[in-house]
């Protein structure tokens, strides 16, 4: 035997083996992933993004007439649960989804670094802050509070309670 002809070890060719497979399963699932990537920019839940993204916002309505035109093979009850659920999904993902109500269209809704509300439509109850809790206007009362520290009596400044 020639010295450097070495016979690789059963462990060597498994391990090789298995790094093959492995190269070849991860090339498969990139492939898979990059031909759903472009499946998922048209599917429900981009096409309800993209209507919250717009400047004018969209209502609940909008976006299920939006979907049903888009998708009609599809139920308009289970995209319209769909669509509700999604206004709370997306905003963890997006950023925050803001609601307004606009005179002639309702309840309006958009992200709210891209939607902007023109003060010329918002209906006169929701200008004038009517159905929104107001903040109590009164004091809450201060208590001294006293704090011992090895025996000597240590005055903390006034704090807040009920």
């Amino acid at each position: 035997m020639v010295k450097g002809d070495e016979v690789p070890s059963r462990a060597e060719l498994r391990a090789e083996e298995l790094q093959l497979k492995r190269e070849k399963r991860e090339a498969e699932d990139k492939a898979r992933k990059e031909a759903n990537a472009a499946k998922r920019a048209s599917g429900v839940i981009a096409t309800i993004h993209q209507a919250l993204s717009a400047p004018q916002g969209t209502t609940k309505d909008e976006v299920l007439a939006i979907l049903t035109e888009k998708f009609p093979d599809r139920d308009p009850a289970g995209m319209a649960v769909t669509v509700q659920a999604q206004l709370n999904r997306l905003q963890r993902r997006y950023g925050k989804i803001i609601n307004q109500e606009v005179e002639g269209r309702g309840k309006v809704y958009g992200y709210e670094a891209s939607v902007k509300f023109s003060p010329a439509f918002v209906s006169n109850d929701n200008a004038a802050g009517k159905g929104r809790k107001r903040a109590q206007a009164a004091e809450p009362e201060t208590v001294e509070e006293e704090v011992i520290i090895r025996g000597v009596i240590i005055h903390a400044a006034p704090k807040k309670g009920k």
